[in-house]
């Protein structure tokens, strides 16, 4: 069973926490709950298994389906990583940034997710696997190529492109994701 640190777990219990308006049980399985009434605990290892249906569930509920908006909380989760790893964002230096997250990321799953395939001055390339199932996959690739779109910015890079030029989920082999910026 594949893991992922409970640093990236609570933002989805809590934020399933918070809709007490919504009726979870048709998107969650039994076990799911259990983490909604736990303490979830910064540096423990939650299963990926409910880590995926947690955030399907958020898609369908909160983003209604829309993968743009999946997109925009993965520009805005580059505050809350900023804020509990500044040293993250190498100012006037994308690149070192990108190299930085890299590293970074390995600490919040137990196996790879983010693997570097080319890194330079002005671009990236990286393959994505979150190894979940179609939709939590896109959603998963999608949160994440807007996290690293804002992260460029942030370090400087301006004209910031970010597109996947392989998709698993569209049957492709894998997902690789490219950065271009100036």
């Amino acid at each position: 069973m594949k893991h992922v640190r409970g640093t990236l777990f609570i933002d989805y219990v809590r934020l399933i926490r918070s809709r007490k308006d919504v009726e979870w049980s048709s998107f969650l399985e039994r076990e799911d709950f259990a983490y909604l009434t736990q303490r979830i605990e910064d540096h423990a290892w939650y299963p990926t298994t409910t880590f995926s249906r947690l955030g399907l569930a958020i898609l369908y509920v909160v983003a209604q389906g829309s993968l743009d908006m999946v997109r925009a909380w993965g520009k805005l989760q580059v505050d809350a990583m900023l804020r509990i790893h500044p040293e993250i964002l190498a100012a006037g230096d994308p690149r070192e940034s990108l190299m930085r997250v890299v590293v970074f990321r390995r600490g919040y799953f137990d196996f790879d997710v983010l693997v570097t395939r080319e890194l330079l001055d002005n671009a990236a390339s990286f393959e994505l696997a979150y190894e979940m199932n179609d939709t939590a996959e896109l959603a998963a690739c999608m949160q994440t190529l807007g996290a690293l779109e804002e992260l460029v910015r942030r370090a400087g890079g301006q004209q910031v492109r970010a597109r996947f030029s392989e998709r698993r989920w569209e049957q492709d082999a894998r997902t690789v994701l490219e950065l271009t910026w100036a």
